[in-house]
């Protein structure tokens, strides 16, 4: 009887300690198709609440080639940075990213986060369990996350 008690405790502590946990925020880069290093030298962003008409500004900032990670696949040069106060953009805010040089701005609306969770054990370790990005909105334009779940895209 005492075995079977130890054991019967043991399984419920297994059990009750596996508990449902919310995954980590999707972490994400952008980068951009088609345009020459020059012309991406300094990128300004600026955050938004979400749905408020691009009216209500919470931060901005630079991003460029000292303060962040540029490198240039074929045509497509990505550029990776904790984008301000966040590790990235997220689904609870609108952006916009501007390119001064060009004069070209993109409006990032509409993020839309798959969320996920993970069932951990007694170590509640939640290693690898990230959010997707399922889809985005650059410009009224909706694009799927689908390829990518992490890069925002922006074309010339």
């Amino acid at each position: 009887m005492k075995h079977f008690s130890t054991a019967f405790l043991a399984v419920c502590a297994i059990l009750f300690g596996c508990k449902e946990y919310p995954c980590t925020e999707a972490v994400t880069n952008i980068a951009f198709i088609s345009f020459p290093v020059d012309e991406t030298d300094t990128i300004l962003v600026k955050k938004y609440e979400k749905a408020s008409n691009f009216t209500i500004l919470i931060e901005s900032f630079s991003i460029n080639q000292t303060n962040s990670n540029y490198c240039r696949y074929n045509d497509t040069l990505q550029v990776s940075y904790s984008f301000g106060l966040d590790n990235g953009f997220l689904s609870k805010y609108d952006y916009k990213i501007e390119l001064p040089k060009v004069n070209r701005q993109y409006l990032i609306t509409e993020i839309t986060e798959e969320y996920r969770s993970i069932r951990t054990g007694l170590s509640m370790d939640k290693i690898g369990c990230i959010n997707f990005i399922k889809s985005y909105q650059v410009n009224g334009q909706v694009i799927s996350g689908a390829n990518n779940y992490y890069t925002f895209y922006f074309k010339k």
